[in-house]
């Protein structure tokens, strides 16, 4: 049974998926499986797969139900002690991200570091709390592709669920950590760098990622959502006030 299982999802994303392969192929650290799910992509992504398939314990390529049902089967194809999701267009921080995670020896059930995104300037990096409480991840996230989760967890807490499109991830560590009290360890270290413009960094998805986290917690954590929409509340005022400042410095020289 190999250490991590690596899994990408794609859907037409030929040349991010060639990056994020070329990263995996490329870390010193050899004891994992390789498994990738693409969506029926139709833009040479298949072909990509196929001239790579020797670096791949599992690939498919067929039509899914979305983002989680597409990460659902490479959870149920996973033989991993920890399951890692690194998309089309993430890679590794470098070559020695897996070989460094393994220097101290994994009992956590979640393993988290630092993630970074590319910006004209060059890279911004976003660290994490190294003590998670149920308020941080009540309005915050931890990033999937830096993020080393026990596959038998997919057992106790379950697999993401499939009805939500964009905050299953936020759900599914709310339940594990919150509910089930999973063990925690976070390593001060960058493990990935994540393509930007996934869904839900798009602004445009902002309402959908605070409706069906209301949904969440309405199912799971009844009493809070109010707070929740207090936080949302508050987050909204603090930008309009900081946007009418920013406006004034400006425009207005105040």
């Amino acid at each position: 049974m190999p250490l991590f299982s690596i899994i990408t999802i794609n859907r037409n994303n030929a040349e991010g998926l060639l990056k994020t392969i070329e990263s995996v192929a490329s870390q010193s650290f050899v004891d994992y499986e390789y498994i990738i799910i693409d969506g029926a992509s139709s833009d040479g992504s298949v072909e990509i797969i196929e001239k790579n398939r020797d670096s791949f314990r599992y690939w498919v390529s067929e039509a899914d139900k979305g983002i989680y049902n597409a990460m659902n089967k490479g959870i149920l194809k996973a033989r991993g002690e920890y399951c890692i999701f690194l998309n089309s267009g993430d890679c590794f921080f470098n070559t020695n991200v897996l070989a460094y995670l393994v220097k101290s020896e994994l009992q956590s059930d979640i393993i988290y570091g630092n993630c970074a995104f590319k910006l004209k300037q060059g890279l911004r990096i976003q660290k994490f709390p190294a003590e998670l409480t149920f308020y941080w991840l009540f309005t915050e996230y931890l990033g999937h592709s830096s993020t080393l989760i026990r596959r038998s967890l997919f057992n106790t807490v379950g697999l993401y669920n499939e009805e939500l499109k964009i905050v299953s991830d936020w759900e599914f560590f709310l339940l594990a950590i919150c509910k089930n009290n999973s063990t925690t360890w976070y390593r001060d270290m960058i493990i990935s760098i994540y393509e930007k413009d996934g869904l839900s960094t798009r602004s445009d998805m902002q309402p959908l990622i605070v409706a069906e986290r209301k949904i969440v917690l309405q199912k799971h954590f009844t009493y809070f959502v109010k707070d929740y929409q207090d936080l949302d509340k508050l987050k909204k005022n603090t930008f309009k006030r900081k946007l009418k400042r920013f406006i004034k410095k400006q425009f207005l020289g105040k």
